[in-house]
């Protein structure tokens, strides 16, 4: 009920037009999967200079609304992987894919495969990535030293890359491909090739994909209506120094979903990296608490990598969507209320926002999806999903 009342106010409410992109030509054509089943692997060939022959193809699965036509446009949701996993593995794991064909909803998802040329696992070029050695606008983004902390595969356009790379010195988590500029392109062709309504398109992911999410919707926040990133406030946690502004100013809706217990990539400092808890003591400078204290009061992860807090970036998003700052509310979504194991509350933490709402979300997980225990996956639930699909359904693009 709650879903069709926040797709009644988007949709139904005769205040609200939609804007058809270029696929809504209202003639039928061949569609490459069957609308209303499962996501199936498609293939685009992008433009991307990091390759020797300037183009790769990248791959993606879609799903398309059991009753999708070219004359009615649909909401676009992109769901991004996190690092140590693949599109197809989030796709059972989270049960997005699922939760919107079962629940009837008028939108395409895609789920984007990132990039790996030699690396560990498939991963995102998210701002920052690939320094190596090399400082940020606010010095190092890692433990430099890798010694104690993990050590990443070395990837191989970041070893050819200005910035070179060494798993034993330096900051490097994914490729140093052109992810930016597939995500860009994949959602050219898609608003191009099917019938999306331009004014609802969003994006949600976890982990390492968050991280990239924030990286795109800051170089397109025009093209963008919101985001609801996830995992222990990877939903918008950026590497030190790369917290900056939108390239234009353009409200984006944007929800951070994260775990109290997450020190994959921690919300804040008290999230983080504990010497003397992970029997590690002597690898970092401790606060007060004992916790790793990063520099300019970012969060230390349980890798060694320095994170801005929740709290600067949503403060990001805040001005950039002129919230006008009359302080902390509570946010109200259709799981208040929920089992009290979960604690799951959310807030708005600088007020009204005009209609590109910025909340703030937290419960008792770990590095995983809301109500979703860490590695029980598929998720019992398709609660998630539901939370991340009402923000999206309520949040059009402002006009």
């Amino acid at each position: 009920m709650q879903l069709l009342v926040a797709l009644c106010l988007a949709y139904a409410n005769a205040a609200y037009v939609p804007s058809p992109s270029k696929g809504c030509s209202g003639k039928a054509a061949e569609l490459p999967v069957t609308a209303g089943a499962e996501p199936q692997q498609q293939t685009i060939t992008i433009q991307d200079a990091s390759q020797s022959q300037g183009s790769i193809d990248r791959t993606y699965y879609l799903q398309l609304p059991k009753d999708y036509n070219d004359s009615q446009p649909a909401m676009l949701i992109t769901d991004l992987h996190g690092y140590y996993d693949t599109a197809e593995g989030q796709i059972g794991e989270n049960r997005l894919a699922e939760y919107l064909r079962t629940a009837g909803v008028n939108a395409v998802f895609v789920a984007p495969e990132g990039s790996n040329d030699g690396g560990a696992s498939e991963s995102w070029n998210v701002d920052g990535n690939g320094l190596n050695t090399a400082a940020g606008p606010l010095g190092d983004i890692c433990e430099t030293d890798r010694s104690f902390w993990s050590k990443y595969k070395c990837y191989d356009s970041c070893t050819a890359g200005d910035n070179g790379c060494d798993a034993a010195k330096g900051c490097n988590s994914a490729s140093c491909m052109d992810d930016k500029g597939f995500l860009t392109q994949l959602l050219d062709h898609l608003q191009d090739t099917y019938c999306l309504d331009v004014r609802h398109n969003h994006y949600t992911s976890i982990s390492t994909g968050s991280l990239m999410v924030m990286s795109l919707v800051k170089a397109i926040p025009d093209r963008v209506a919101s985001m609801v990133p996830v995992a222990g406030s990877v939903a918008g946690s950026h590497f030190l120094g790369f917290n900056k502004n939108p390239e234009t100013k353009s409200p984006v809706a944007y929800m951070d979903i994260h775990g109290v217990q997450d020190n994959t990539v921690p919300a804040n400092v008290t999230n983080g990296f504990h010497p003397k808890k992970q029997r590690a003591k002597g690898h970092c400078d401790e606060d007060a608490s004992g916790y790793c204290a990063g520099p300019d009061g970012s969060a230390v992860s349980n890798d060694g990598f320095f994170y801005t807090p929740v709290p600067n970036i949503t403060l990001t998003w805040a001005e950039n969507n002129d919230c006008d700052f009359s302080g902390n509310a509570p946010y109200a979504t259709s799981f208040d209320g929920a089992d009290a194991k979960w604690q799951f509350s959310c807030n708005a933490p600088h007020g009204s926002c005009g209609g590109a709402d910025v909340v703030q979300c937290t419960g008792a997980w770990d590095h995983t999806w809301a109500f979703c225990p860490y590695n029980e996956y598929p998720c019992a639930n398709t609660d998630y999903a539901q939370l991340a699909v009402e923000f999206m359904a309520a949040h059009p693009k402002l006009a």
